[in-house]
């Protein structure tokens, strides 16, 4: 009990010590101001690094539609690449997905928290320059209200504050930090914040007399720090960094730590909406590794694969042999183009990389809309010509009697009684309709282009 006496009173003894050192009119240490200005300037990032992820999930967004798009036109127009297409369509939906995760986190809680940051930010500048400026013109040794921390001379060295001296934050480039971490780093330990020496700051001077009637103490920056009615700067318990975890202010900065600075620096991925980008995916067994959930989903595999199993899977996908070599996949798609409207009343054949969202809807509703009406427009096989009705036998003819019912292909063959239905051998069925037509839609290997021809009975709707 008693060495538990003993340590109280020391404590404080040491606080008594501390406070009593503190004196009207003193200025602040420098470190003391350099520490919060360094703290300042990493909260100031905080709108710069809101913008420069915000541009990161449009990015991600933007090119999953696209890539998304590309992929089912791609599946339309060469079925012989359908598995590959639907693959990329798997990966850029889970692309798309993640940054829409990543969007939401900044649709509440976390947004008002950089906010806040900024705000802070902003409150320990103005007290820092005040009290940076607040000196004699000839920089008189003790004439300030930021002091020296040992000697109580002041050299007037604007470099103190100059973290804190931002005018134009939009400026500021992105820079996502810690806060908590970086607030307990600058105070921790900090146990005195007046300087050395000197009283001669004016606001810092006596309250009670220079307002007549004061008492308590004036508050500043949240109240971290405060000035005494008569005994100038002071703070609570002396320590700032246990100070910081009990003022609001700095409580609410405070919750500017990991988890924000992670939402605002975790990797996006950027589904490939460029041929490169398809090259750069597809080049090496490391990069296609990329794609084994994606698989794993579009051709509903049991268990995930890797290694050496997953690549020769996706090798087989897209048509590589080595790596090398592009591969059939992406050598199909090298100046594939379609006919698409550029105008309301102009078609022209673009790259399938240059096309808007609108025109790759066009291309898709389009290919659809020519894979619908392809069964009709198929000549008949040798095999479908064999049909009764166009070829019947010799009962089917003579069931049919000798009267109006003996139709091509059969005919009516003697006369009177001996009248009868038989099969006219010279009878040859007319052209299938849809043979004469000649097909709009081509794909060839030679012009790898796909043609599309305006049919707007079709509207194709798309999954993104």
């Amino acid at each position: 009990m008693m060495h538990v006496l003993l340590a109280a009173s020391c404590a404080a003894l040491v606080l008594f010590r501390q406070e009593a050192t503190a004196a009207a009119g003193e200025g602040l240490k420098q470190t003391v101001a350099t520490k919060l200005c360094s703290i300042s300037a990493a909260a100031k990032s905080s709108a710069a690094d809101l913008a420069a992820r915000l541009q990161q999930i449009h990015d991600a967004l933007t090119s999953a539609r696209r890539t998304a798009q590309q992929q089912d036109v791609i599946a339309a127009t060469k079925p012989e690449h359908a598995t590959a297409a639907q693959v990329l369509r798997y990966y850029a939906n889970a692309a798309g997905g993640a940054a829409e995760s990543a969007l939401s986190d900044w649709t509440g809680e976390n947004t008002k928290i950089l906010g806040h940051s900024l705000y802070t930010a902003g409150r320990i500048d103005e007290l820092m320059l005040l009290l940076q400026n607040n000196q004699r013109d000839d920089k008189n040794a003790q004439a300030a209200c930021i002091g020296a921390d040992t000697t109580g001379n002041h050299l007037g060295n604007k470099d103190t504050t100059a973290k804190c001296a931002a005018d134009d934050i939009t400026q500021t480039k992105s820079a996502p930090a810690d806060l908590d971490k970086t607030t307990t780093t600058e105070l921790d330990g900090v146990t005195e914040i007046h300087a050395a020496a000197g009283s001669a700051c004016a606001l810092t001077k006596d309250l009670t007399t220079a307002y007549t009637s004061f008492s308590g103490t004036l508050p500043l920056i949240g109240g971290l720090i405060n000035v005494h009615a008569t005994n100038g700067l002071q703070t609570a318990n002396n320590n700032l960094a246990t100070k910081s975890s009990s003022v609001k202010l700095f409580t609410n900065l405070r919750k500017h730590n990991a988890d924000i600075k992670s939402k605002l620096t975790s990797e996006l991925t950027t589904a490939p909406a460029t041929l490169q980008k398809l090259k750069d995916l597809l080049k090496t067994p490391t990069t296609r590794s990329r794609l084994g959930p994606a698989a794993r989903k579009a051709l509903n595999w049991d268990k995930d694969k890797s290694g050496t199993e997953l690549d020769d899977e996706l090798k087989k996908i897209f048509g590589i042999s080595d790596d090398a070599t592009d591969g059939s996949y992406i050598n199909s798609l090298k100046d594939f183009t379609l006919k698409v409207h550029k105008t309301a009343t102009d078609t022209d054949n673009i790259n399938l990389f240059s096309l808007t969202p609108d025109q790759l809807s066009e291309a898709l509703s389009e290919a659809l809309e020519q894979n619908r009406q392809q069964p009709a427009s198929k000549p008949c096989t040798a095999k479908e010509s064999k049909d009764k009705s166009q070829n019947p036998d010799t009962d089917t003819c003579a069931s049919k009697g000798t009267g109006d019912d003996c139709k091509p292909p059969c005919k009516v063959e003697g006369k009177g009684d001996k009248a009868k239905c038989v099969v006219d051998p010279n009878y040859k069925p007319p052209e299938a309709e849809g043979a004469k037509e000649s097909v709009t839609a081509t794909n060839t290997t030679a012009s790898n282009s796909f043609v599309i021809r305006k049919a707007p009975l079709l509207l194709a709707v798309l999954l993104f």
